[in-house]
């Protein structure tokens, strides 16, 4: 009916609209706008999967809007994101790079499971269940104007291209000679558990 003409076809959409709408509703009720936003985007996203030219997808340039948020919604939503990162932009306090360059070589020349796996974050700026779990580094092929190593077993790529399963290149705040060997020593004392073995941290004194 959604797809085909005349009267019968604006009857179904205006029946289509008024589902939506009661559904959008119902999460008004339940969410804040930004979680409602979310949901809404979901839905979108598994009605596109199933057909790219359903109504419900249709931009508001048309005469409906279905699964969407109105623009005053929208407009609130970004103020409100706007002012957020204004306040946390705000609340930065100064870093001494020399001194937190020199508390992370400390921590990478300790014997420690937990302070070599602080300073190999401090010094590559990866996760915690990258450096502790996923992560694997090596030298790289040609030297680059900046200390670097090549990085593999990024989590959290959302599938972006050339960062799920390729190895790449990040820069890092020590000669990369020292967090490859940190990071061989760190392995050393826990190696990358198994699928089936249960995640646990060592306990250090």
């Amino acid at each position: 009916m959604v797809k085909g003409k005349g009267p019968q076809r604006h009857a179904a959409l205006k029946r289509l609209q008024r589902l939506c709408e009661r559904e959008v509703n119902r999460l008004r009720s339940e969410h804040t706008l930004a979680t409602v936003k979310l949901y809404l985007s979901s839905y979108r996203s598994a009605q596109r999967a199933i057909d790219p030219e359903h109504p419900a997808l249709r931009a508001r340039k048309h005469r409906f809007s279905y699964l969407a948020l109105t623009p005053e919604e929208t407009r609130a939503i970004n103020a409100a994101y706007r002012t957020q990162i204004h306040k946390d932009q705000s609340n930065l306090f100064p870093l001494d790079a020399k001194e937190f360059i020199a508390t992370a070589k400390e921590l990478l020349a300790s014997e420690r499971f937990i302070s070599l796996g602080m300073g190999l974050m401090a010094v590559t700026g990866r996760r915690p269940a990258e450096i502790f779990f996923s992560a694997s580094f090596a030298p790289l092929a040609q030297k680059l104007p900046f200390p670097a190593v090549i990085f593999s077993g990024q989590l959290k790529t959302r599938n972006a291209p050339g960062t799920s399963f390729e190895p790449y290149p990040i820069p890092t705040l020590v000669p990369p000679k020292t967090v490859l060997e940190a990071f061989g020593r760190l392995r050393a004392i826990r190696p990358i558990p198994t699928s089936n073995a249960p995640i646990s941290l060592p306990r250090t004194p």
